[in-house]
């Protein structure tokens, strides 16, 4: 009997403390994971949300600022406004924060690093910018609110 006790006590510790690393966050990281390092950029371009539509992507010349590659696409609402948004990838996180800000500061609304990644956009509302970044497969909107560099 006391043997049951005492596994059983063991097993709902052993459960809590999972549980602990999976609320606390474990790593202090607060958003999601970066994409490979060597991911193409054009697959981490956003889906168009509701109101907004994909109107084309290209491949970006992202040599001619240091970057190994990127893609960009435009998107127009309703009304005729139009968004854009830009990723860049970086060969470090240094580079993606400290070059990709420079690239990414006058203009663009909305700059975030993910790994070495740099996610621009920008577009006459920054609220619809920020959910258009927000809607990648790499970003989440916490994420994007909580780390915008040209906030």
């Amino acid at each position: 009997m006391e043997r049951r006790t005492f596994v059983r006590g063991v097993a709902s510790a052993a459960f809590a403390g999972t549980l602990a690393g999976c609320t606390g966050g474990g790593s202090g990281n607060d958003g999601p994971s970066p994409p490979a390092e060597d991911a193409n950029p054009k697959e981490l371009l956003p889906d168009a949300p509701e109101g907004l539509t994909r109107t084309q992507s290209q491949q970006q010349s992202a040599g001619m600022v240091g970057a190994e590659a990127g893609y960009s696409a435009g998107y127009d609402d309703e009304d005729g406004n139009h968004y854009a948004v830009e990723i860049l990838r970086w060969s470090s996180k240094k580079d993606a924060k400290d070059k990709g800000s420079g690239v990414y500061s006058d203009g663009w609304s909305v700059y975030v690093v993910l790994g070495n990644f740099g996610f621009a956009a920008k577009g006459p509302d920054v609220e619809t910018a920020k959910e258009l970044l927000a809607n990648s497969s790499a970003l989440t909107k916490q994420y994007v609110e909580n780390n915008n560099l040209n906030a």
